[in-house]
């Protein structure tokens, strides 16, 4: 019996000669894949997509909706007969777009035009995606270098917002870069308030309170849990999102919160002062993300106790707007953005596990 493990079969699409595989090459080298590279731009073969493990699609100077290029329809075929098969499919730059064009939006995306539940059958995301509008600019700017990032590509993309993936890597990169480009790789320290000396008597106090204020934040997401019935949580009257019904969200998020205030609780005793009891300026006009772990769930707190109080007698009428009434609806409070209270409750974790070095990958 032959026990050796068949070498995974990857197929590379290269577009041009300034775009080789690269270090693609070299990852899968390391892990004894077998590797076709075909230049699809100047073989015009169809290649069956079923026989392949992994395919890559790497970049091109040309839009993945330009069809006038032949090798584009040509790869649009190919790629759609890869998803029909499920053909694990890495897009690069162009692949990427080319995946947009073959696979459109999933099901957890929301657009904008249905975030009050409607149903629109022109959505501007599907136009931008047609046209092949992209969501990322790199280039050089007057004097400067500029790189801009479509919506927060720092944030997760669960409803608490706090599994950081690699796309988080992309501001560390854009940073890097500017200091490539400038001749000096090394960032220069400069001083910041975090930096200043926070009382010790308030983060002592702050250490000690922490475990009764997560377990108010627990009672009253328990209190909350049971308000599905609540008709500012009907779809025309709260926001959906990821694919995900208004009450779908608002139980998620009360399920999540606890759960995030604990662990950022569970490392308080170990957190550095500035991580636990951090507060920006009171003339900052920011929002409370800026903020130590103990303040942020302070907010969460009040938070949760406003939803608690507000709007018991059916809510504000008419929602026209997916943010209108963000600082009164309970559902806005608890669930609607990074700002209502599993933002904050997030916010708390992810500081936690900064004082973990084991967590603190990115």
């Amino acid at each position: 019996m032959n026990d050796t493990p068949t070498p995974l079969h990857a197929l590379i699409l290269q577009h041009e000669e300034p775009t080789p595989p690269g270090l693609v090459t070299g990852w899968l080298d390391a892990h004894g894949a077998e590797v076709d590279v075909v230049r699809i731009d100047l073989n015009d073969r169809e290649v069956d997509p079923s026989a392949y493990d992994l395919i890559v699609s790497l970049g091109s100077e040309f839009a993945a909706f330009d069809d006038h290029k032949p090798f584009v329809p040509r790869e649009a075929r190919l790629m759609e007969k890869a998803v029909r098969d499920d053909v694990p499919v890495l897009g690069l730059c162009f692949g990427g777009q080319m995946l947009a064009r073959v696979q459109g939006r999933g099901s957890r995306f929301t657009p904008s035009e249905s975030f009050l539940g409607g149903v629109s059958g022109d959505h501007l995301v599907d136009r931008a995606s047609a046209a092949g509008v992209a969501n990322i600019v790199v280039g050089e700017r007057g004097q400067g270098r500029v790189v801009l990032f479509g919506s927060h590509p720092e944030f997760g993309s669960s409803l608490s917002l706090d599994d950081t993936a690699l796309s988080a890597r992309m501001l560390t990169n854009a940073v890097a870069w500017q200091l490539d480009e400038s001749g000096r790789p090394e960032r220069p320290h400069r001083e910041v308030l975090t930096d200043q000396p926070i009382d010790a008597v308030l983060v002592d106090s702050e250490r000690a309170g922490i475990d009764p204020l997560v377990a108010r934040i627990t009672q009253r997401c328990a209190r909350l849990r049971d308000r599905t019935y609540e008709s500012w949580l009907h779809d025309g009257a709260a926001m959906s999102m990821f694919g995900e019904s208004p009450r779908e969200i608002w139980t998620a998020a009360l399920d999540r919160i606890p759960g995030l205030a604990a662990e950022a609780a569970s490392a308080a005793a170990r957190m550095p002062a500035d991580l636990l009891s951090f507060r920006s300026p009171a003339e900052w006009a920011i929002d409370a993300g800026y903020l130590g772990v103990y303040p942020l769930l302070e907010i969460v707190d009040r938070q949760l106790t406003d939803a608690e109080t507000n709007w018991r007698d059916g809510g504000p009428g008419d929602v026209n707007d997916p943010y209108d009434h963000m600082h009164e609806s309970p559902y806005h409070l608890v669930a609607g953005s990074y700002l209502a209270a599993v933002g904050g409750a997030a916010s708390a974790a992810l500081l936690s596990r900064m004082s973990n070095p084991e967590r603190a990958s990115i």
